[in-house]
């Protein structure tokens, strides 16, 4: 019996030290995210001053009859 409480214990120590893993790679993943969003940036004035590039398939969203 206390050789399958040891196990268990073990056990427990190996599944808590692969949860700590993954929380290290999820808040590393977010901080490389958050900081990619402070060094983004978004040039869109050439398409948005393109209209007809912009607008091409408007009229194939119309609903035909």
């Amino acid at each position: 019996m206390q050789m399958f409480g040891l196990l268990f214990v073990i056990a427990l120590l190996i599944l808590l030290f692969i949860q700590l893993w993954f929380m290290d790679v999820i808040c590393r993943f977010r901080n490389f995210i958050l900081d990619r969003e402070n060094s983004f940036s978004l040039n869109l004035t050439s398409v948005l001053n393109n209209n007809d590039a912009f607008f091409n398939d408007l009229s194939s969203l119309h609903y035909k009859e």
